[in-house]
């Protein structure tokens, strides 16, 4: 056993290998690298029992980084081979689990989920700690439970069970020690990520795979996981909504079109393990219509699918239609029936099905399995054809690690594979920002509002960058001010004319970005007029063009919004407690204005949301005559 459970090691390892490289990505800032809960042993109790203080309650992941932060502080490292670790653990488990159920193949079922390339998102992204976690306390959750309650032996899982069903397990006290373990397990897998919440269904599935159905000690075991999923499962949907923002007009669907995505997400899934390519980070958002009849052949192919194989269930056994109905069961909480956040660029996505793959991938094994014995009985040439399959997947892994090497690499990537992904196009554009290029940055906002108008975000970071050409331009236009009087004082009068005109000519052109700069955060004021952040980035164009008046008002209404605003409040500030930027400006104007005095709380309540500014420290320090 032993030398097995150390190929799957050796193999993840090799697989993987790109990814302990890799930096930060998507997110990562929320979770890592910028989350100050992992700071201190405050922040650690707030992980624990302040549920708004991190994206979602996932208390165990944040204290798994909490952990490693004191280790290894932000070396990416540290983390990308926790998540390589977990991963190559969950296929010795998943190995361990598939070998208790008898499934024909276990070995090649788990190494196919261990190397397969559309797990590369949850294990080489550190933010999906949440699936390789919850999915090793998920698989001894079910490992414990098939040792409390032992199936048959040789269970064939045909037809259907007779009246006075299976004649039930012998459960001790040392099988109520295994239970103990199960539901703790559980409780674990739920703290890291609420989507395993299915696990008591599936364990009903596959009792009643091998044994026809399960025992009313088995159900009755099963009641305080169900009532105990249902409970964090809720709470998680609400968190979804309230901390993370997955509400709003992307998220307003009919229960028809919500099956249609369902529909369709299924045979993405199920296509992608047979055929992964081209594994995007960012897939397409499809357009949803109920009016188009082709829409529905998905749903309805689907059904179809169970229907035949529920009446087969005595010619083929019920193995083929319980692992449909747990492939679509774990599914459940990514087919849009619930919001969740990423939905909101894209209906799917790889890291949705990382538990949900293991159901298709026994299925697909065992069903070669039988076949092969069936029709060519020749083991040698079988166990070639398994080892080509792995070594494939393995390199098919190994490449796609090299999307997640570093977040402009996975950007791009996602470009070419998707060139209207919304977010990529937004998301490039903040890195072209940060690192100062202005004219790159425009090209990836216009591009992202081109792709969709309906979201404020690529409208203010245009305006953004707008901006900070303006204020090149005004710079640059004092500079030439300066220097045309030089000349002028020696004697150079055609030469100081002709500095004047450039002067004049920069100065005119700053306006005219800030007045495009005010149009594109007046666009994103329409888009969402709830936002107090949308309201201070426009005043602070309104500054920027020294209409004071103006700036001053549309930050009194940001500064009222602060107080109801509930969206994002996990991150960077609370903006019920205030919101710098907009105290800052509205404090600048008031200076501006002359009303010194109504400035300065403004100012000093702006440097205490944000002590880090030197630019509203030294605003302060000049307002209070320094």
């Amino acid at each position: 056993m032993w030398p097995r459970v150390l190929l799957y090691l050796i193999l993840v390892l090799l697989a993987y290998w790109p990814a302990q490289q890799g930096g930060y990505l998507w997110d990562d800032d929320d979770y890592v690298s910028e989350n100050r809960r992992l700071r201190s042993a405050a922040g650690l109790y707030r992980i624990w029992f302040d549920p708004g203080s991190t994206p979602q309650y996932y208390p165990l992941v944040f204290t798994t980084f909490w952990l490693e932060f004191q280790v290894w502080h932000l070396d990416t490292m540290g983390y990308h081979m926790v998540n390589i670790l977990l991963h190559a653990l969950n296929s010795v488990l998943l190995w361990f689990v598939l070998r208790r159920l008898e499934l024909p193949g276990a070995w090649l079922a788990a190494a196919i989920f261990a190397l397969h390339p559309v797990h590369v998102e949850s294990v080489a992204w550190i933010t999906e700690r949440k699936n390789v976690l919850s999915g090793f306390f998920y698989l001894c959750a079910f490992l414990a439970y098939l040792r409390f309650s032992p199936l048959p032996p040789h269970a064939e899982g045909r037809g259907t069970p007779s009246p006075a069903g299976p004649p039930p397990p012998q459960i001790g006290a040392w099988s109520w020690a295994w239970y103990a373990v199960s539901l703790t397990c559980f409780l674990a897998a739920l703290l890291s990520k609420t989507v395993v919440c299915s696990l008591p269904a599936v364990l009903i599935l596959v009792y009643w795979w091998k044994r026809g159905r399960p025992t009313r000690r088995e159900w009755a075991a099963l009641i305080p996981m169900f009532i105990i999923g249902a409970l964090l499962a809720w709470n998680t949907a609400r968190l979804e909504k309230i901390n993370v923002g997955a509400r709003g007009a992307s998220f307003d669907f009919t229960p028809v079109e919500r099956i249609l995505i369902a529909g369709r997400a299924l045979w993405f899934y199920a296509g992608k393990l047979v055929w992964p390519h081209p594994l995007i980070f960012n897939y397409e958002r499809w357009t949803i219509d109920a009016g188009e009849p082709w829409q529905y052949l998905f749903p309805i192919a689907a059904v179809a699918v169970l229907l035949i194989l529920l009446a087969n269930v005595r010619k083929w056994s019920r193995g083929p239609l319980a692992a449909c109905l747990i492939f679509a069961g774990t599914l459940l909480p990514a087919l849009g029936f619930f919001n969740v956040y990423p939905m909101r660029f894209s209906f799917v996505a790889d890291h949705f099905q990382y538990l949900a793959s293991i159901a298709l991938i026994a299925l697909f094994v065992a069903s070669a399995h039988y076949l092969g014995n069936k029709f060519w009985p020749r083991p040698a040439q079988g166990i070639a054809a398994a080892c080509l399959l792995l070594g494939v997947l393995g390199f098919l892994t190994w490449r796609q690690c090299d999307d997640y090497v570093n977040l402009e690499t996975l950007w791009i990537n996602t470009l070419k594979k998707n060139p209207n992904s919304y977010l990529a196009h937004l998301n490039l554009g903040d890195l072209h920002l940060r690192s100062g290029r202005y004219i790159a940055a425009i090209g990836n906002y216009e591009k992202a509002a081109r792709v969709s108008a309906r979201y404020p975000d690529a409208f203010t970071q245009w305006a953004i960058c707008l901006m900070k050409i303006g204020h090149g331009d005004e710079a640059k236009a004092a500079q030439t001010d300066e220097l045309a009087k030089k000349l002028l004082s020696q004697g150079g009068a055609s030469q100081a004319q002709s500095l004047s005109a450039q002067a004049k000519a920069l100065h005119s052109e700053a306006k005219k970005r800030f007045k495009d700069a005010a149009d594109k955060f007046r666009r994103a004021v329409e888009l969402e007029d709830d936002d107090p952040r949308r309201y201070a980035n426009l005043a602070s164009a309104h500054l920027a063009m020294q209409d004071y008046e103006g700036a001053a008002a549309l930050t009194k209404e940001a500064l009222a919004l602060c107080l109801t605003f509930d969206r994002y409040n996990h991150r960077r500030y609370d903006l019920k407690k205030g919101y710098a930027p907009a105290e800052y400006i509205h404090g600048v104007a008031l200076f501006k204005l002359g009303r010194v005095a109504e400035a300065l709380p403004y100012l000093r309540r702006a440097v205490e949301l944000a002590p880090d500014s030197e630019e509203f420290q030294m605003m302060l320090d000049k307002a209070e005559g320094k």
